[in-house]
């Protein structure tokens, strides 16, 4: 009976936080015209998803992929950055 009334109050008034379960990952930060690429393919892919059938929105989608290179690219530039 001790330990529910226990629990209870602890589940009310003890705050949670969230703990990734991958620590040593970083989240990539892109300048804003690779991010923005980024999403957009996301949003197309989305739209792709649903709907399999449209024809041009799967050109829009590889028209989109073809130019995120980008990223990897910057991120090459970031590593010869850091090396020279």
């Amino acid at each position: 009976m001790e330990d529910n009334v226990i629990n209870n109050a602890i589940d009310l008034f003890v705050p949670y936080t969230f703990v990734s379960s991958q620590p040593g990952l970083k989240k990539r930060r892109y300048p804003r015209y690779i991010g923005n690429l980024i999403n957009r393919k996301r949003t197309v892919w989305k739209y792709v998803k649903r709907n399999p059938g449209n024809l041009n929105s799967k050109i829009k989608y590889n028209r989109i992929s073809a130019e995120c290179p980008l990223a990897r690219r910057y991120e090459c530039w970031l590593e010869s950055k850091i090396i020279d």
